[in-house]
């Protein structure tokens, strides 16, 4: 298949290139949509020109990179109430069941 006239052809990446591997990080992921589609941003903000690279991808150091320094960024513009609560709120996220009774 050639290339639309205006456009540059794909790149030529072995078969692995920026779709492989970021489905390759998420694949059988709960959440594995929205996972995709912070990395697929994250890229877009790192592009050069209209083309998203696998170069840029792993300038920030793939989905799992990506969503980690998103939330650093989010975590630290809250003011020091909403850290704690955000703090209290996540640990129960990750640890159900600690402060509620349990179920029979």
């Amino acid at each position: 298949m050639r290339p639309s006239p205006g456009r540059p052809p794909p790149p030529a990446e072995g078969g692995r290139g920026l779709t492989g591997r970021i489905i390759e990080e998420v694949v059988d992921q709960p959440g594995a949509l929205p996972m995709i589609s912070h990395a697929l941003l994250e890229t877009r903000h790192r592009r050069r020109g209209r083309l998203l690279t696998l170069a840029a991808y792993e300038e920030s150091s793939g989905v799992r990179g990506m969503i980690a320094t998103t939330a650093e960024q989010v975590y630290t513009r809250l003011s020091a109430e909403h850290r704690r609560a955000a703090r209290r709120i996540l640990l129960r996220l990750i640890a159900p069941g600690t402060t509620t009774p349990a179920k029979p």
